[in-house]
């Protein structure tokens, strides 16, 4: 029994070591062998919650609250604690909050500070600001482990879109103890102030942080230098989002100047409307990815790092292709505006970006103008009017054909935006406060793209001005064909 303990100490502090360098994956793994030689031990099981949370992983913290319960006693905390992580990566934020504040009633020292900060993350999903805020003061003025509180609170303002404030607090944090899985945060926090030397050396951190093959950490650690790649098979695999895709596949087109073997690897999805988009790259989709036999596999999002870009560096990229019918029939006696009013519901901060279609119900009263909806995500609303048809049923080779005929296209952050933006669509979109990084402090043109024209919002989850201002300019352009 005594060398299971010393074993399982061992092993503690090197996932330890794991945790501080952000591969919380191996942490994980190491924290597990642990677990099974001493069971009852609070620490080891304390650190597996918080890891398996950070690693929205529901299935371990799941299996975990089991063997909490199996075990019983004087741990009756921990379980509440792992069905509260649970509830919140179900998006049961009410009942993540209720758990959370049980549990704080308990007092128990070990995982109050755990507690406190869950309820900022419930806050700050639905929008809770004068909680958020007064959570995240109580969480300072505790300094239960004040590290990680800095961190936290340095995490949310740069969700809020506060950069300089949330550098400020994440340095504090790791001048208490450094902690590469902080550093992916603090990147967005540079990115967002235009500083890439920083910003995109401190992004890698990702990879180690999110469920990434092995593969792609072990090629990019071997690649030393750029002209590593001269005449060699290259794979550059998506890693994030539809929207990221697109925007980022600009850079695929680099790795001609060093080799003509590549291979970019897309979302299925995408698939149609990318694979012609370069006459030398090989375009394939993520399904089909079966094996690694490359010289080097690089992250998508990794490219920008690779070549060093910097902000006077980005340069438009223009997608063309073929004009292709679509399964839609627009009628000609109406104006035709396509709209998106959101996407992605997993994304961090899409509470903040998407808004609730009712909430745009003033812009469908006008008549004279039929409105296509493109959100797959429909928000759990469904606006009954005359003049909305469903057009999210296109895939988006489909998509992009049908938005060439349109009149107007107007969109919160989605895909839709870059899709408009590289096919050089004309295109409004609705930006929230607290945008992510890669709109900078913008307001209303985009480096990105010249066709995409900015309203972002001048009060945080407040749209009403923007609102009033398409409709009024919908209203005053489009009307009486």
């Amino acid at each position: 029994m005594e060398n299971n303990l010393e074993k399982a100490k061992e092993l503690f502090f090197q996932s330890l070591e794991y945790q501080f360098k952000g591969d919380l994956n191996q942490a994980k793994l190491i924290l597990e062998e642990a677990l099974i030689l001493v069971p009852e031990r609070s620490s080891i099981i304390n650190n597996l919650l918080v890891i398996n949370f950070s690693l929205k992983d529901k299935n371990s913290l799941v299996k975990l609250s089991k063997h909490i319960d199996q075990i019983g006693v004087k741990k009756e905390h921990y379980s509440k604690l792992a069905h509260a992580y649970i509830d919140f990566l179900n998006k049961n934020y009410e009942n993540s909050i209720s758990n959370a504040k049980s549990i704080l009633q308990q007092q128990p020292a070990d995982i109050e500070g755990h507690c406190i900060d869950l309820l900022i993350k419930n806050y700050f999903k639905i929008c809770d600001l004068e909680n958020l805020f007064s959570y995240l003061r109580l969480s300072l003025k505790k300094k239960i482990n004040h590290e990680q509180s800095l961190y936290s609170v340095g995490s949310i303002l740069q969700y809020l879109s506060k950069p300089r404030a949330a550098i400020y607090y994440i340095n504090k944090s790791l001048k208490i103890r450094k902690n590469d899985s902080y550093n992916s945060c603090l990147a967005q926090s540079y990115l967002k102030l235009k500083n890439f030397d920083k910003g995109l050396e401190l992004w890698e951190s990702r990879l180690l942080v999110n469920n990434t093959f092995p593969e792609i950490i072990k090629s990019l650690r071997s690649l030393k230098s750029i002209n590593n790649l001269i005449n060699k098979n290259v794979l550059v695999i998506c890693e994030q989002g539809l929207g990221d895709t697109i925007n980022f596949s600009r850079f695929v087109k680099l790795l001609k100047n060093y080799t003509s073997q590549i291979t970019f690897i897309v979302q299925d999805k995408l698939y149609e409307l990318l694979r012609d988009f370069d006459s030398v790259i090989d375009v394939k989709k993520k399904s089909e990815l079966s094996h690694f036999d490359y010289d080097f596999i690089i992250p998508l999002a990794s490219l920008m790092h690779l070549f060093k870009i910097k902000y006077d560096d980005i340069k438009f990229d223009h997608l063309k292709i073929k004009k292709e019918k679509y399964p839609l029939q627009l009628d000609k006696n109406k104006f035709n505006i396509a709209f998106s009013n959101s996407g992605n519901i997993d994304y961090i901060n899409d509470q903040f970006r998407s808004i609730n279609i009712s909430k745009l119900s003033k812009i469908f009263d006008n008549l004279s103008v039929n409105f296509y909806n493109l959100s797959q995500n429909k928000n759990g609303i469904h606006l009954k009017k005359p003049n909305i048809i469903d057009a999210s049923h296109l895939n988006f080779k489909e998509v992009a054909n049908f938005l060439k005929d349109i009149d107007l296209v107007f969109t919160t952050d989605t895909v839709f935006v870059h899709l408009c933006g590289i096919l050089k669509i004309n295109c409004i979109m609705l930006l929230n406060k607290n945008s992510e990084w890669r709109w900078f402090d913008s307001k209303k043109k985009t480096i990105w793209y010249p066709s995409i024209k900015i309203l972002k919002q001048k009060s945080i989850n407040d749209w009403k001005r923007e609102i009033n201002i398409i409709s009024r300019f919908i209203e005053s352009k489009y009307q009486n064909k």
